[in-house]
Order: C-alpha cells, then structure tokens, then sequence
C-alpha cells in the first residue's frame, strides 16, 4: 500500500507538478492543487475512504493554506531570492527566467511538509477514535487526552525534520566550519537561511495540524461514533 501511494505521488510530481511550473504556472497554486491528487490518493490506498481519511484531509489542507501564507510572507521578509545553489542558477538560465524562485522556495517548503502532515495527522486522528472505542471519553476529555499523544508526536518530530535538513546540508556546514565563517554569515547566507526557514515553517504546520485533527476526529466521533467505515468494512473483510 505505501509503495502503491509512493508511486502515485511520484506520477503526480513528475507529470503535473515539475511540467507544469516548466510551462509557466505559479509553483505555490500548482503545488497546492497537486497537493490534492497526492493525498486522497494516499488516504485511498492506505486507508480508504472514511471519516477518519475526511478528518486528516481537512486539517492538512487548511495547515497548507496557511504554511502558504506564511512561508511567502516570510521568504519576502528575509528577501531570499532562491539562488540558494548552483541548480537554482542553472534553471534560471535554462527556462530564460521563466521560474519564479522566490515562489519555488515556498513550494518546495510546501513539498517537504506534505509527507510528515500525512502522518501526523492520520495517527492523531485515529489516536482519537481509538480512546473513543476504548473509554467513555467525549468532547473536551478526550480532546485532551489526545492532545496528550499529539504533543509527544510533534516534539518527535521536530527534532526528525531538524535533522533530515542538517543531514542535507551537512556538505555546506562541514564547508563553512573549514572556511571559519562567522556564525552570523553562515546563518544570514542564503542556503543555510533556507535550511532554517524550512524547519521552522514545517514545525510550525505540524503545530497546527495536530490541534486541527484532532478537533475535526472528536467532532467527528461526537456526530457519528466512534466506528469507522473502513475499520468496520477491513474487519468484515478479516
């Protein structure tokens, strides 16, 4: 099943996504809507079509909308113009400035923060229904017994997103530690920036993701139980 979604996804990005900022799309909308495909897709294959799939899906598309705003708000702030290597550089000139940079940082922000979103927002949501199916907790009680699980998960995963960039950019600060950098340089110049700006706008979906799914899953089990359908169908199956 997460083979089937990987390639899925992968059809997504290499025949929508990458083609379709080459033609001239704005890389954020298009990311955006691609983002679509890539998680009912997922949630199809992995976990069918249900309220706890609904419930995921809602909370992950309002965090994106927002990361959005944010990411475009900051990376105009720190003015980062996306030449952050050499294939930046590259692609500038081969699409004749056909990409707009500053907007393909957002999307690859957008990008990295899809998968982790994914999985933290499903496991919240099924955390919920299973305290519903094994207690009496409703409402506001389980809301916070959930919530319980869900900060564990997030200070987890912060420090995984951390890092998988350090492991990314451990070439470039092995480089700036031989060259005796200033600390204020190698922060303020642009690669490391980005590095920084993708942890922290990705850390802070996942802190508004799980508080999302979590309310949408007891909402949810409040208005129609704690049985799923596709738990209910995938034990019939059993």
């Amino acid at each position: 099943y997460a083979l089937s979604a990987m390639a899925l996804s992968s059809v997504v990005v290499f025949r929508i996504l990458v083609p379709g900022i080459l033609t001239g799309w704005n890389p954020i909308l298009l990311t955006l809507l691609c983002a679509i495909p890539i998680l009912l897709g997922t949630f199809w294959v992995g976990y069918g079509f249900s309220r706890k799939s609904l419930c995921a899906l809602a909370a992950i598309s309002i965090t994106l909308c927002v990361v959005a705003l944010f990411a475009h708000g900051v990376v105009d702030w720190l003015s980062l113009t996306g030449y952050a290597d050499d294939s930046s550089l590259y692609l500038n000139s081969e699409t004749n400035n056909g990409v707009d940079l500053v907007a393909l940082v957002v999307a690859g922000i957008l990008i990295a923060a899809l998968g982790v979103l994914d999985d933290v927002a499903i496991t919240q949501v099924s955390t919920v229904y299973a305290l519903a199916r094994s207690s009496a907790l409703r409402g506001r009680e389980l809301y916070r017994e959930a919530m319980r699980v869900g900060t564990d998960h997030i200070g987890a995963l912060v420090n995984t997103l951390l890092l998988a960039y350090v492991g990314a950019a451990l070439p470039l600060l092995l480089l700036l530690q031989i060259g005796s950098f200033p600390i204020s340089f190698s922060v303020g110049g642009e690669p490391v920036a980005q590095e920084i700006v993708r942890t922290l706008l990705a850390s802070g979906a996942l802190v508004l993701v799980v508080p999302l799914s979590t309310l949408f899953a007891v909402l949810a089990v409040r208005r129609w139980g704690s049985e799923d359908s596709a738990d209910a169908h995938h034990g019939h199956a059993h």
